[in-house]
């Protein structure tokens, strides 16, 4: 009884595997669709350089897809995010205390 239980829950986990894969590339393709509805009437105004604002651009959306990554894997760094972030948005009644 106890190898069908597990053969159950290892199916389980893998649905629930796939199910997240499928969820993720519909999250991935609505993403791209979006930001190509906004850059299809986009207007690009570079001026001289050599391409350099090609690159940082690239750059950037290339760190920006790494966080997006780190926070979707790690609970760890998406607890720690949101602790921080709960801190910054909380009223601040020490620096009150502190001018006083």
């Amino acid at each position: 009884m106890s190898t069908r239980s597990s053969a159950s829950s290892s199916t389980r986990r893998r649905f629930i595997e796939l199910e997240t894969i499928h969820a993720k590339r519909d999250m991935a393709a609505a993403s791209a669709t979006i930001s190509r509805r906004r850059f299809t009437n986009a207007k690009f105004n570079i001026v001289g350089g050599d391409g350099a604002f090609f690159d940082r651009f690239v750059k950037a959306v290339s760190v920006g897809q790494s966080i997006d990554g780190v926070m979707d894997s790690s609970d760890n760094v998406r607890n720690m995010v949101q602790s921080r972030c709960a801190l910054m948005t909380r009223p601040s009644s020490v620096s009150s205390r502190s001018s006083s």
